[in-house]
């Protein structure tokens, strides 16, 4: 009998590195499950394109095939994984779906998307994950979240007033978000 190999890759924002809140606990909550830790990163990008990122269309898609060419040269470097968990935030959502949709055809991969962005319901697998979304996120509006969660068959959380951080600029209301996140996340890796 063979242990299964487990990798939870964690596919940061733009401007949401590992080492913030919803990375940092998810991913130490994969690590308890079991799951062996890998990420991902972007670092051509400069955190001063983000604001043009959200006005201009052509530049989104031209960021996300620059950090989805990155990305396949980092993962040549990875050992090949049985079972796979994706954890996204924002374009990483993009980018993991994307990658499950069509590079990782032959493998299980779950998605946990924070703050997913529209273009991620256009890869998601169906029910094949979880979403998180924050009712004030400037990205992309609570419809298009709700209608593409509902259609790819994710369980979708929505944080009232909360932005594309799952942030409401009240620290401690912002603290149990999280934790109600994280709890979520649990739970979600509990079944899997």
């Amino acid at each position: 009998m063979t242990n299964t190999k487990k990798c939870a890759l964690l596919f940061p924002g733009v401007g949401y590195s590992l080492d913030r809140p919803l990375l940092y606990y998810s991913a130490k909550l994969a690590r308890a499950a079991g799951w062996e830790i890998q990420s991902v990163g972007y670092p051509e990008f400069k955190s001063a394109a983000i604001a043009d990122m959200r006005q201009d269309q052509g530049r989104r898609e031209r960021a996300f095939y620059q950090a989805l060419t990155s990305i396949q040269g980092q993962l040549r470097a990875f050992p090949d994984y049985d079972d796979y968990l994706f954890i996204g935030k924002s374009i990483g959502t993009i980018l993991a779906a994307y990658l499950a949709h069509e590079q990782f055809t032959d493998k299980p991969v779950h998605l946990i998307a924070y703050t997913p962005l529209k273009e991620t319901f256009d890869f998601a697998r169906d029910g094949g994950g979880i979403a998180f979304y924050g009712s004030a996120d400037p990205w992309v509006g609570q419809e298009t979240i709700v209608s593409g969660a509902k259609a790819r068959h994710l369980p979708l959380t929505i944080y009232a007033d909360a932005n594309h951080s799952l942030e409401t600029g009240d620290t401690l209301h912002d603290l149990d978000i999280l934790k109600d996140v994280m709890t979520h996340t649990k739970r979600y890796l509990d079944t899997l």
